[in-house]
């Protein structure tokens, strides 16, 4: 992918996460991971491609606790996406 702007760290991303033109660039251990969350009242939604594992996931919940929910949002997402990795390499 050409590099078209530069990152930057963002607060409230979470541990490895950055944001360019909007998209949320995450290092993971499936590699880098591109996604992009979502809020509304009452709705929180996070999405994530991992290009090297050929998975994307996404989620969405009733609320609108941002701050407490998006590293959570995207821990789930990384740990169901090394268990369907993990299930793929078996």
């Amino acid at each position: 992918m050409a590099r078209s702007a530069e990152a930057y760290a963002v607060e409230g991303l979470g541990k490895d996460a950055m944001s360019a033109l909007g998209i949320e660039v995450v290092d993971t251990h499936l590699g880098r991971a591109y996604g992009h969350g979502g809020f509304f009242p009452g709705y929180l939604s996070l999405v994530l491609w991992y290009p090297n594992a050929g998975i994307a996931l996404a989620i969405q919940v009733n609320s609108s606790a941002r701050d407490a929910l998006s590293p959570f949002l995207r821990d789930v997402l990384q740990e169901a996406a090394l268990a369907l990795a993990d299930s793929g390499r078996r």
